[in-house]
């Protein structure tokens, strides 16, 4: 059988098949060992020629030059300055014209120029094609050496930096333009504008420096003169100095002469020659003085000054010199003035004297003119004809001051009565104010008297037990109640609304449906707006305390009230307009007849014009000018509301009521009453609650 896999036929050696039968008889192929043909077919070996070998070895030694140009990138090198020579560290270069052939990677580049600093500097070829590169060298600085003329040792700067002093050698400078600045002493500032090229050029640099002085020369008439110069003596005239350019102050002194100054402005560089001065002879000095001093002083009669007086006169001559004061004879003398002396003169002017008498209440009080004490003997003083300051004063009593001048030949008279310290202190309080507002509150100075009403008045309720009162300390009270306008300034929304079918909200009526804590809050509100120190303390609505030293506005105290309703030089009055019930014409608004639709009693026959309140200060007033102290409407009052002890002889001072209660008292009648319990003044009521008929006036203290 032939081996189908040889095409020749052949069949190699050792391929004989072993078989093996298995156990079904049939037989198994087993393998066999392969052994490799030692040789080409049909025998022949390839043995290859000599030029084919060289021809092979010629291609291998190429394929790093072909796989270099292949894989090669084409770049561009230029630098600044152009260098004829550069070197490139990194792998192999291949120049190709004005460009390189070098593979991607880092390579260094090293080039010269003469003036430049060598170059080394690395650069990264990439893959892409056409790169090109640029390199700047930078350029040696030059080489600077400065000596300075005449003088060494200038201060050197360049570009405002200092670099020693001259002579300087070997200072490297940049190129570019550089600002250099020499300084000596006595010499001008030399500068100049320094323009360098680079490249490690020598520059050597002597500076020429000017002096900064001139020679000035100084001649005086007479010769010898000390010349000082910005306060320093710097020779004796005639003299050259040399001055630094610059102000200077010249003086010239010479004993017995006056003193030649003058400011020259020195140039530099050049010769001044100062014009001779001609020193003038030195004055003499004259001091006047005169008793008493601060006279007036004439020269020659032309007015000089006031003594203690110091005058510079021309010496060798001879003035008149005259003094005057307003009071006193004028005094004059004729003086010789001696060059360069100092000579004093005093003169002493005699008094006009005009007599004064001076009586004063009380005898025994002390006299000063002009602050010193003065004894009047027989109560007369002379004094001289100028103004004088009297003071006239007495322990316990306010000095009397006046300023008078005597008259010669004439006899003037004062007279005083001095004025306790508490006269005056009342003479000083204003008898009537205005708030701002435009309510108008009158002086009250009260003293002693009875509150209440006996037992045996008719109409007298529990609560009015007479009680003994000092008011000592003086307030002032509105001379009418609050009005609807006034209480709007303080709440715009506010309305006293409507009794029945008649309107209580007018402008001119008084302000009604408050409430207490109302009132006082107001009276608050205005002590602010007129800069006065509020009376009363809230926290929210709740009062707190009352502050009895405040001279803010507040609301009257119930013995105040009734200082100001019933006290008269009469007695103390029972009905707002005497002692005898009905009231008799318009005494004032009570419940009358327009209102009885609307109210239960009424004075009877009794009719005043208005059914419920009247525009405030309609009707007259009390003979001390205060309007509806009864009648209009009821008031609320400071008092906490307290029921009043039995009549016990004490005397209450100030009073203000209980310290604390759940209501507050209520004074006046009001336009619903009209029985003889409700119209007396000694009536006492009491509430919490605001009401149609309840309003309220202001008061403070004076102090």
């Amino acid at each position: 059988m032939k081996n189908e896999s040889d095409p020749t036929g052949n069949q190699p050696d050792d391929l004989s098949i072993p078989s093996v039968e298995d156990n079904g008889g049939h037989k198994a192929i087993e393998p066999a060992e392969f052994t490799p043909p030692t040789g080409r077919p049909g025998g022949r070996r390839f043995k290859p020629s000599r030029p084919l070998v060289a021809v092979a070895i010629a291609l291998l030694a190429c394929l790093p030059i072909i796989f270099f140009l292949f894989s090669a990138r084409s770049i561009t090198i230029d630098t600044i300055p152009l260098v004829e020579q550069l070197n490139i560290d990194g792998g192999p270069v291949l120049p190709v014209g004005n460009r390189y052939l070098l593979l991607p990677g880092e390579y260094t580049l090293e080039a010269a120029a003469e003036g430049y600093y060598p170059l080394r500097e690395p650069f990264l070829v990439t893959a892409e094609s056409g790169q090109e590169f640029e390199f700047q060298l930078v350029l040696l600085p030059d080489i600077l050496s400065i000596n300075s003329s005449p003088v060494s040792e200038a201060s050197v700067r360049i570009d405002g930096q200092p670099v020693g002093q001259t002579p300087l050698s070997d200072i490297e400078l940049p190129s570019g333009e550089h600002t250099l600045e020499l300084t000596a002493p006595r010499y001008q500032v030399y500068s100049e504008l320094l323009s360098l090229t680079g490249g490690g050029q020598r520059l050597d640099l002597t500076a020429e420096l000017q002096p900064a002085w001139s020679e000035v020369s100084f001649e005086s008439t007479p010769p010898g003169a000390a010349i000082s110069v910005n306060g320093e003596e710097r020779g004796l005239t005639p003299a050259t100095l040399e001055l630094l350019q610059g102000k200077r102050d010249i003086r010239l002194t010479l004993p017995g002469y006056k003193s030649w100054e003058t400011q020259l402005e020195i140039p530099a560089n050049e010769v001044v020659a100062v014009p001779a001065v001609e020193l003038k002879v030195l004055d003499g000095q004259l001091l006047v003085t005169t008793h008493p001093g601060n006279a007036n002083i004439l020269v020659d009669k032309q007015f000089a000054g006031r003594s203690e007086l110091e005058l510079k006169l021309a010496p060798g001559k001879s003035y008149q010199i005259e003094a005057f004061k307003t009071g006193y004879l004028s005094a004059r003398k004729t003086v010789t003035i001696v060059s360069g002396r100092q000579q004093t003169l005093t003169l002493t002017l005699r008094a006009e004297l005009g007599e004064i008498v001076i009586r004063t209440q009380p005898e025994d009080a002390t006299i000063r003119v002009n602050g010193r004490e003065t004894e009047l003997g027989s109560g007369k003083i002379q004094l001289p004809a100028v103004p004088q300051r009297i003071t006239i004063s007495k322990p316990g009593y306010v000095d009397y001051q006046t300023t008078m001048t005597p008259k010669p030949g004439f006899t003037q008279q004062i007279d005083v009565v001095l004025k306790t310290e508490e006269q005056a202190k009342w003479d000083a309080v204003k008898p009537q104010l205005v708030t701002s507002a435009g309510q108008t509150l009158k002086l009250i100075r009260a003293g002693r008297f009875t509150m209440g009403a006996s037992r045996r008045e008719a109409g007298r309720r529990a609560n009015e037990s007479l009680r003994e009162m000092d008011l000592t300390r003086p307030f002032y009270l509105a001379t009418r109640e609050v009005t609807n306008a006034q209480f709007r300034l303080f709440k715009p929304d506010h309305s006293s609304a409507r009794a029945g079918r008649y309107s209580l909200n007018g402008d001119k009526q008084p302000v009604v449906g408050v409430s207490w804590e109302e009132a006082a809050q107001y009276c608050n509100w205005l002590s602010q707006r007129d800069g006065l120190t509020p009376a009363y303390r809230f926290s929210g609505e709740q009062l707190l305390e009352f502050d009895v030293q405040a001279t803010g506005y507040r609301l009257p105290t119930e013995a105040e009230w009734a200082w100001a309703a019933r006290v008269t030089v009469e007695g103390l009055l029972k009905y707002p307009w005497g002692d005898q019930f009905p009231p008799a014409g318009k005494a004032g608004n009570f419940a009358d007849r327009s209102a009885e639709s609307m109210l239960g009693r009424i004075v009877p026959d009794y009719d005043d014009g208005f059914a419920v309140t009247a525009p405030v200060g309609s009707f007259s007033p009390t003979a001390a000018g205060f309007y509806d102290l009864g009648g209009n409407v009821s008031e609320w009052i400071h008092d906490f509301y307290g029921q009043i002890a039995k009549a016990s002889g004490r005397i209450e001072t100030n009073p203000m009521g209980p310290d604390q209660g759940g209501f507050h008292v209520i004074r006046d009648s009001s336009w619903r009453h009209g029985t003889v319990v409700e119209l007396r003044l000694s009536f006492r009521d009491y509430g919490d609650k605001a009401r149609d008929d309840v309003g309220f006036r202001i008061a403070r203290y004076v102090y």
